[in-house]
């Protein structure tokens, strides 16, 4: 699931096969179903929009990225073929919109020039036997994170291929890493974690800031995370149904948790380009919007929990968010 850059379209990838491009402001369709043909064995794992949005990047259960024209629905070129097994389960086009990388069930991360279709570099071995959950650019395009199944994030230069560092989550490959967000200003990395926490990283120091407990389910934990567009909120999506809302510069909660309804989880977040809609993706092919503004959610929290709030309280939960005079 990916917003397009101006908020215009959202892009869901669906378990039959196909991607479908919705309206986020009247919640309608746009645009004939996209078929990417991998059908409903394999389904499609992630959508990515490409910087100007010229581009949709779907990664499909059969082993191959698809790239599509997502105004005329149409493909852009041959399919990909990024996976030996496994299928791709991430696609992300880089800051500037000249790579395309892939995550493969085969432990592979691979870079692609979107323009030509053809590899850019050869592949990165990430986790050979857990495969490769999880890709993500940092804002500046100098860094490419891969949330691998083995319980690591792997840090690499996309310029030289080169391995830059490895983060260890401690939970061991019976959990991974599903999801890698980088904060806008690229200071901070995010990890959703198959046990259940949410780990935030320090990336000048490579060294774990925060450990946040996000589920108490060990089953594929919280295997989504997204930093909205201003850095002042953190998004997880969980296996038991519920979206939560952090404060990064705190490692605090946002908020009462939202209980989506969803029976079989929350396997992706996306926040729209301008901060206001958080869109939550359900295993049961359900789609919510939420509004997610850091001052509906800190402030109504605080003033059911201690009523209007002082000074320092507020500000230790709304990261510099004006305060109201009084509570509503």
């Amino acid at each position: 699931m990916a917003f397009s850059p101006g908020g215009k379209l959202l892009a869901v990838g669906a378990g039959d096969g196909t991607v479908r491009l919705w309206d986020p402001a009247t919640g309608q369709p746009v645009g004939k179903t996209l078929q990417t043909g991998s059908g409903p064995a394999g389904g499609v794992s992630a959508v990515a929009f490409s910087p100007g949005g010229k581009l949709l990047a779907s990664a499909d259960g059969d082993g191959t990225v698809r790239l599509w024209d997502p105004v005329t629905g149409r493909p852009a070129g041959a399919p990909l073929h990024a996976s030996a097994r496994n299928g791709v389960s991430a696609v992300a086009f880089s800051p500037g919109g000249t790579l395309l990388a892939s995550a493969g069930g085969d432990g592979t991360v691979r870079l692609w020039n979107p323009a030509t279709g053809r590899p850019a570099g050869a592949p990165l071995r990430a986790s050979a036997y857990y495969g490769a959950h999880e890709v993500g650019f940092s804002p500046g395009g100098t860094l490419l994170a891969s949330g691998d199944g083995d319980g690591t994030v792997r840090l690499w230069n996309p310029a030289t291929g080169r391995l830059v560092a490895t983060l260890q989550t401690g939970t061991g490959p019976n959990t991974g890493v599903y999801g890698v967000a980088f904060s806008p200003d690229g200071k901070l990395l995010a990890g959703g974690c198959g046990d259940g926490t949410v780990r935030l990283w320090n990336l000048a120091t490579c060294r774990t800031v925060a450990i946040l407990l996000a589920t108490s389910s060990t089953v594929y934990g919280a295997p989504a995370v997204a930093f909205s567009p201003d850095g002042k909120l953190l998004a997880s999506g969980e296996l038991d149904g519920t979206v939560r809302l952090w404060s990064p510069a705190t490692g605090q909660p946002v908020g009462t948790p939202i209980q989506t309804g969803a029976q079989n989880g929350v396997f992706v977040v996306a926040f729209s380009p301008d901060g206001k809609l958080l869109a939550s993706g359900e295993l049961d092919g359900t789609v919510r919007l939420w509004q997610a503004s850091l001052f509906a959610h800190a402030y109504a929290a605080l003033c059911a929990y201690v009523g209007s709030p002082a000074p320092q309280e507020w500000n230790r939960y709304a990261s510099g968010e004006p305060q109201p005079e009084v509570c509503g």
